[in-house]
């Protein structure tokens, strides 16, 4: 399995590079989501939604990481 370094809250971990992938991924997901609810109204109401999503997200996470 291919390994990319890195730099976690235990210092360097070692995490597959899939993994790394999907995670970026998420970031990218995750700011665009901030940038939406910067420009909302209603900033609580999607910060809600926002925050639901990224627990569906890492249910997915763990149900492909096993």
């Amino acid at each position: 399995m291919n390994l990319v370094k890195v730099t976690g809250s235990r210092g360097f971990d070692y995490i597959p590079v899939r993994l790394n992938y999907i995670l970026s991924s998420i970031n990218i997901v995750q700011s665009g989501l901030f940038d939406f609810t910067k420009a909302h109204t209603s900033t609580v109401r999607m910060l809600f939604y926002s925050s639901v999503w990224h627990v569906i997200i890492i249910i997915i996470i763990i149900i492909i990481a096993i």
